[in-house]
């Protein structure tokens, strides 16, 4: 691959994904929801405990001051709740509260079909083959 495609892959990649995000939003304005609330809300829900807030803004990479805002939000809507750390009480856990799950599953659906609705026309292998590429770039990226 020539410099110039390798180049034109990561503005392609740039502008698919923030388009993507775009489109996600449109349908989830109508649960007063975001992409970027819909994950945080997933990364709290995979956690097999409550996240800090350190944790849960990389994982949902977001940066921490917006995070924040964010989950002020999230509590005053009653789908998150803050508790203090038992290890340290300088530290905020973020856990979910019971109303923000059958949220979440909607949000799921609304994502299950926009994926359905924008790759119907891509065959198996080569949406693994993209998943793999894609999978292999965000870990270089993470130990960069």
């Amino acid at each position: 691959m020539t410099g110039d495609k390798r180049r034109a892959l990561g503005r392609e990649l740039s502008v698919v994904a923030r388009r993507w995000r775009t489109r996600l939003d449109e349908r989830l304005r109508s649960l007063e929801m975001s992409q970027a609330r819909w994950a945080v809300l997933n990364a709290i829900r995979h956690a097999s405990q409550g996240l800090s807030q350190k944790a849960l803004a990389e994982q949902a990479g977001i940066e921490p001051a917006t995070l924040v805002r964010m989950i002020d939000a999230l509590e005053a809507q009653g789908l998150v709740e803050r508790c203090a750390s038992q290890d340290d009480r300088r530290i905020n856990l973020i856990s979910l509260r019971p109303a923000a799950l059958p949220l979440i599953e909607q949000m799921d659906e609304i994502d299950a079909a926009l994926s359905r609705e924008l790759l119907q026309d891509y065959e198996g292998e080569d949406l693994r083959a993209l998943v793999e590429l894609l999978r292999s770039l965000r870990s270089k990226l993470e130990q960069a």
